[in-house]
């Protein structure tokens, strides 16, 4: 496999390591989240309720309330993808690790990139089955075994301990690293995800897609994660994202697909994971997002004890892929917890 270079991020073969102007890589074990429409979301759980955590903005721990901004890459090596540039490895940044969508990869996260790498360094992942990491997508599908090779993957970056940003079916995996180990997890960035098991990952549901891509042998099952991955403004304003994803999800491979969704069909309930996970936790959601339930944040909020840290942000205009649509914005809200934590 060639290198992946550009915007001063470069990306190597598992296993390797390359040096470029302070750059460094590893590839490691990818995973996927759930597709839109069926393939993104989740379903939550239990009533909604008022914040009994420290909610705030920003990270501010005990400013009650929500903000709602107006504007502005399984078992085996997995694929790294690491930003340090400018920097040594002896680095003492806080490390943030970003985990994509289904079925997508971590090249949506190249536009917030810029916005991170000056204050953090920035792990992205592919999970087993998409991107680099389709060969990743072996032994019994789960989520559990999606976060086993993240783990890896961070063993091999020399991470010790890191906060966690999981978007859709990443938010899946960020939750079931929390629980695997959570002495690694610093912090929980969770964006458009749920704890809870139920439509639209309905199991039936996600083992018909598996059993579609896998007779059709190509990712048209999925390509509906287009309309519900990207919000109604970003469709009508950023034409390129349209096209940037639905690349994305033609280029995956079926069967790489086909095993992350028989991985969401056997996932598990993680809601006492968000509750009693010790760390800060930011729930960063789109206004426009139909993928999430509505009331989703308000239940997830409601699970976190009064005693722990929890921050609520809502973007306006903005749909399921939040970094994607709005990398400003949402750098700036992972930024204030990761670095004010």
């Amino acid at each position: 496999m060639q290198p992946l270079v550009g915007g001063g991020h470069e990306g190597v073969q598992c296993g390797q390591r390359r040096a470029a102007d302070g750059v460094g890589q590893v590839h490691r074990p990818t995973v996927s989240p759930p597709a839109p429409r069926g393939k993104t979301g989740g379903r939550t759980g239990g009533a909604p309720g008022a914040h009994r955590g420290r909610t705030g903005v920003r990270g501010g721990r005990g400013r009650a309330g929500y903000r709602r901004h107006d504007d502005e890459r399984a078992d085996g090596p997995a694929l790294v993808r690491r930003l340090r540039p400018g920097r040594g490895s002896g680095s003492t940044r806080p490390v943030l690790v970003l985990l994509h969508a289904f079925p997508l990869d971590s090249t949506t996260f190249d536009r917030v990139l810029p916005h991170l790498a000056a204050a953090v360094r920035v792990v992205r992942v592919d999970l087993p089955g998409l991107g680099r990491s389709v060969d990743q997508a072996v032994g019994e599908p789960s989520v559990e075994a999606m976060a086993r090779a993240v783990l890896r993957a961070l063993d091999d970056a020399g991470v010790e301990r890191a906060a966690v940003h999981g978007v859709s079916t990443g938010g899946y995996v960020a939750l079931a690293l929390a629980d695997l180990a959570p002495e690694r997890v610093t912090a929980l960035l969770l964006s458009s995800t749920t704890p809870w098991v139920g439509a639209p990952d309905l199991p039936a549901d996600r083992l018909a897609v598996a059993g579609e891509l896998e007779r059709r042998g190509d990712t048209e099952p999925v390509a509906d994660a287009v309309e519900g991955g990207l919000g109604e403004t970003a469709r009508a304003d950023q034409p390129d994202l349209v096209r940037l994803v639905a690349g994305i999800v033609r280029a995956a491979d079926p069967h790489g697909v086909a095993w992350v969704a028989r991985a969401l069909a056997a996932r598990a309930d993680t809601s006492a994971v968000l509750a009693g996970f010790a760390g800060p936790v930011l729930l960063l959601y789109g206004e426009e997002d139909t993928e999430v339930p509505a009331g989703t944040v308000e239940q997830m909020a409601a699970l976190r004890p009064a005693s722990l840290v929890t921050t609520v942000e809502v973007l306006p205009r903005t749909g399921h892929l939040l970094a994607l649509e709005r990398p400003a914005e949402a750098a700036r809200a992972m930024l204030d917890l990761v670095v004010g934590a």
